[in-house]
């Protein structure tokens, strides 16, 4: 077994799993697989499956509502598979343009770094208080049904 299909079918939580997925998927996209991965890993673990749906959902809605400026300057400090993840999910022009926008802006200083994070942030706080999106719904037993 590929060691990337190994993380993915051995990932303890939603986290690892995403990781492990952002990585493989970067390789596959390139090959004829890609359109593959749904029905594999949901024949891999339908439990995994279900929560990468609901992660990628949370992740799209958070960057539909975030503004491209506060993400370009928050990239500039983050791990390369975040970064990849996170320009993922949003439109292949829209991802060019911040990418291209971020090699303008050069050096950044670390507290506008902070800055542009935490007004994301805030910006997940306000859609999880909205009800649009629920971050961890492992521990959420309001909704849990008996």
């Amino acid at each position: 077994m590929a060691p990337e299909l190994y993380q993915i079918e051995h990932a303890a939580r939603a986290d690892e799993l995403l990781a492990a997925l952002a990585k493989f998927i970067t390789y596959a996209k390139s090959g004829p697989v890609f359109g593959l991965l749904p029905n594999a890993l949901h024949a891999i673990s339908p439990r995994h499956a279900s929560e990468v749906a609901e992660w990628e959902y949370r992740i799209q809605r958070i960057m539909r509502e975030i503004d491209m400026r506060d993400l370009t300057v928050a990239l500039k400090k983050v791990s390369e598979p975040l970064k990849r993840l996170l320009l993922s999910n949003i439109s292949r022009r829209a991802a060019a343009s911040v990418q291209e926008e971020m090699a303008f802006l050069g050096h950044v200083k670390m507290r506008d770094v902070e800055a542009a994070q935490f007004r994301i942030i805030d910006t997940v706080r306000k859609l999880e208080s909205e009800g649009e999106i629920e971050l961890d719904s492992s521990t959420n037993t309001e909704n849990e049904m008996v």
